[in-house]
């Protein structure tokens, strides 16, 4: 299946109207969409990827249809060989890092839904949550070791552990719920697209927004994340041990595909325990 007959099969449903409009969109890493508008102005989106793939991603999308940070499913091919959805109107680059950025994704992640789904972590290859979670940092620890590079690994087995131990209702993820993902207007979020879902616990989603991007982090302050994920029934400790956790997974991610970011991330870890260490209810401190 390539652009034309997806286009050819829109045509004949009645979901465009001739004349059509089409453009390649830039920046998926493995999917191939395109941006589709017709006559009556209607914009849509068209990817193609693999079948389980799209599966996926509709049942994220149509889970949260009722929600307006999502696009919304319009088509989805009988064989799955692509999906049609809503086009979000926006940027990807604009966005602007500051505390109101942080309450919109806390918004955003209450709408979240309980599910009903075997195991935990992607949804194609369900584990138990802290093999997913290890799976996760074990990927990145290849990275910095292969790079020779010294993190504290102990601190992150310790967090881990902690993390087995806390109890959570499980709920239906974005998966890559990064800056990279979040569509902006004025700088301001408006939407999210290309999920790859988890099933986990929400506070997952929260902190890998946070930690997807150095100026994220840089520009709200550790007393904003506890005040914001306290106020979603988080504890200080599980939100230190959660964020040591994907701080570690961000700094393999960027190891892999934004080398150039390496020096900031590892600064803040560091920054992260020693503004912990300062803390007087200080679990780094418990843990020595």
């Amino acid at each position: 299946m390539n652009i034309n007959s997806a286009i050819e099969t829109l045509v004949s449903k009645g979901i465009v109207t001739e004349p059509v409009s089409v453009n390649k969109l830039s920046g998926g890493t493995t999917s191939e969409v395109w941006f589709v508008s017709d006559a009556h102005q209607r914009k849509y989106a068209i990817k193609f990827n693999e079948r389980e793939v799209l599966e996926y991603e509709t049942q994220f999308l149509k889970t949260y249809e009722e929600t307006n940070w999502f696009p919304k499913v319009t088509y989805l091919d009988g064989n799955f060989d692509f999906l049609v959805y809503t086009f979000i109107e926006g940027e990807t680059d604009h966005l602007l890092f500051r505390e109101s950025l942080l309450d919109k994704i806390i918004s955003l992640v209450r709408t979240y839904k309980i599910v009903d789904i075997p195991g935990y972590g992607w949804i194609d290859s369900p584990r138990d949550w802290a093999g997913f979670l290890q799976g996760r940092v074990d990927e990145s620890k290849e990275r910095i070791e292969e790079m020779a590079l010294v993190v504290e690994n102990q601190l992150v087995k310790a967090c881990l552990k902690e993390i087995s131990t806390h109890s959570f209702n499980k709920y239906l993820l974005h998966g890559d719920f990064g800056v990279h993902n979040f569509i902006s207007k004025n700088g301001e979020l408006v939407g999210v697209i290309d999920p790859t879902p988890v099933v986990g616990d929400r506070i997952y989603d929260v902190l890998y927004a946070v930690c997807s991007s150095p100026d994220f982090l840089n520009a709200i302050t550790m007393d904003d994340l506890y005040k914001s994920l306290s106020s979603l029934g988080y504890k200080r400790k599980i939100i230190f041990c959660y964020l040591v956790v994907i701080l570690y997974v961000r700094i393999g991610t960027c190891l892999k595909y934004h080398k150039e970011d390496f020096e900031a991330y590892l600064k803040l870890f560091n920054k992260l325990i020693e503004s912990e260490i300062e803390t007087n209810d200080s679990y780094y401190k418990r843990r020595n």
